[in-house]
């Protein structure tokens, strides 16, 4: 008698782990998890610049930073608080002297699911743009060109792919 009461006390405790198991499963997604590797490094700083500017000689790096009126109208275009307070900003210099703008580009970091994805932004001239190194008024730009650089989660990797990415 004693001896099944220890049986019995053995498979329930097992069943209720296996349970506990299976719960924990399902309640924390593997994709939630970040790499158990490390964060996935698809492309370094010079690499991503050469990306979006590939044509151009030069790459000039200037730090942007946001007046309170900049930060209010970027918010809102892009529908979420800001937590940087400037950008650094690449120009893309090309031309025999490095006189004229190519593009610009923004490295950023966005979260996916659960962790941050760092990524380069290319944009250039709209048609019909001034190309002077200082422009008088704002430009009007479109993007050119958008590359993953650091992926950190453990599944959804094909952000990287240039399907993916055609959609920006």
């Amino acid at each position: 008698m004693q001896q099944r009461a220890t049986i019995l006390r053995r498979t329930t405790w097992m069943r209720r782990a296996a349970a506990l198991a299976a719960i924990a499963a399902f309640a924390a997604p593997a994709s939630a998890a970040p790499r158990a590797d490390g964060p996935e490094v698809l492309l370094s700083k010079v690499e991503a610049l050469r990306v979006v500017f590939p044509r151009c000689e030069r790459v000039l790096e200037q730090r942007r930073m946001l007046g309170d009126e900049e930060r209010r109208a970027l918010e809102t275009a892009l529908r979420r608080p800001l937590e940087e307070k400037g950008f650094l900003v690449y120009l893309g210099l090309a031309g025999e002297k490095g006189e004229t703008v190519d593009g610009f580009a923004v490295i950023t970091n966005e979260i996916g699911k659960t962790e941050p994805i760092t990524f380069i932004v290319g944009a250039e001239r709209a048609p019909g743009d001034s190309k002077s190194v200082k422009p008088v008024k704002p430009a009007k730009l479109r993007v050119r060109r958008v590359a993953v650089m650091v992926y950190r989660e453990c599944r959804g990797g094909e952000v990287r792919s240039k399907r993916f990415l055609a959609q920006f």
